[in-house]
């Protein structure tokens, strides 16, 4: 059903969303904007980043936005009414820039405050929010958005805006609504930022660690001058194995291919499946052989860590024979081509289409849209009704 219908409908409620949000309110529509989380702030609350990044040149500490931003800074307390645009800012609070420049203002503050600073801004502008709300699908016609589909405790319900702004931070909306985008081969976490409670560091305690930080960055860079041609190597051996593992997995779906590229075929679905699983293992492998090749560089002995890993590995072997049952009977399931992704089969008392194969278990969805989750180990008998219907 059809929940709202907005001027404009903004996706996502992190700093991006809260200044659109506000800027198309404040402009005389009608704005409407949802959050997967309970709070806005993104990046700045649900990550703990707590900095305004690129607000400022770093180079010179002038702000390269305004408006919003400092109306913001503003209500948190860190500027007063007015002094936005005559300030010289840091970028954030590293120690090293509030050095070099003890006279700019650090653009921070706690996360906390932010989310009720944010929630006032919002209400104030108009916005409707809905927190707690994930955003689903795209319905496009004629090569526009006609609705958002949205997740929440009201169920899957739509929402028919005039206009969609999209603030997912991985461009969600824009690529279901067709848009062309572009993903990186390898991607970044959002954050590894974490925060220590009930402890005020003074400044020289932040400084030391700072000092020493920077005394380890030196260590890792004079141990890459001195062992330039085994980094090198290294290096070359990583990219090396994941280009090898890449053409490995495009050879397999290049055997296979039929041509037919609006259905696929069972050996094009065992091939996509065996595909995942190469890629997980030969991922394991090379990030392993990387990782010894690395500490033995820094001079690290990994003859016990070895030693340590084959009697913990055989002591695994040994308690968890429930998981190395499953393993092999994930691997006979493979290699015997029982099922793949896509077949519809009865397992048991469970049946439903197949949507992932994984050494350790198998995943079904039925009829009702329920996910079973059935470990390899404990399949006795299956019935593949897709094998069934190509055979007759």
């Amino acid at each position: 059903p059809v929940v709202a219908t907005p001027d404009v409908l903004v996706c996502g409620a992190g700093l991006s969303g809260i200044g659109a949000a506000v800027s198309a309110a404040r402009g005389g529509a009608q704005t409407m904007l949802v959050e997967r989380n309970g709070f806005s702030g993104g990046f700045f609350t649900a990550i703990i980043g707590s900095a305004f990044d690129g607000f400022v040149d770093e180079r010179t500490g002038e702000p390269v936005v305004g408006g919003i931003v400092f109306e913001m800074l503003e209500r948190l307390g860190v500027i007063q009414p007015g002094e936005g645009p005559k300030l010289r800012y840091n970028v954030n609070g590293d120690f090293s820039f509030v050095e070099m420049h003890p006279d700019r203002v650090i653009p921070r503050c706690d996360p906390e405050r932010f989310k009720r600073a944010s929630d006032d801004i919002l209400e104030e502008a108009g916005v409707d929010i809905l927190y707690h709300t994930q955003v689903a699908d795209v319905v496009t016609k004629n090569g526009r958005v006609d609705s958002v589909i949205v997740s929440n405790k009201a169920g899957l319900v739509a929402i028919q805006p005039k206009v969609v702004i999209d603030c997912t931070g991985d461009g969600d909306v824009a690529a279901w609504a067709g848009a062309e985008t572009e993903i990186a081969e390898s991607l970044q976490p959002m954050s590894l930022h974490f925060r220590i409670a009930y402890l005020n560091p003074g400044f020289e305690l932040k400084k030391f660690i700072s000092n020493k930080l920077n005394t380890m960055q030196e260590f890792i860079i004079t141990i890459i001058k001195q062992n330039a041609i085994e980094v090198i190597w290294i290096v070359i051996l990583f990219f090396l194995g994941r280009l090898v593992l890449k053409l490995i997995v495009k050879r397999l779906a290049r055997i296979v291919d039929d041509g037919d590229d609006a259905h696929s075929s069972q050996a094009e679905k065992r091939a996509e499946t065996l595909s995942r699983i190469l890629v997980s293992i030969g991922n394991v492998i090379i990030y392993a052989v990387i990782l010894f090749m690395v500490l033995n560089l820094f001079g690290v002995d990994i003859r016990p860590i070895l030693a340590g890993a084959g009697i913990i590995g055989l002591a695994i072997g040994f308690g968890s024979q429930t998981l190395v049952k499953d393993f092999v009977s994930g691997l006979f399931i493979l290699v015997e081509n029982q099922y793949g992704i896509g077949d519809t089969v009865k397992i048991g008392k469970s049946e439903g289409k197949v949507i992932r194969i994984t050494m350790r278990s198998t995943v079904l969805k039925d009829k009702e849209e329920e996910i079973h989750y059935i470990s390899n180990g404990s399949i006795k008998n299956v019935i593949n009704m897709s094998q069934q219907k190509k055979s007759s």
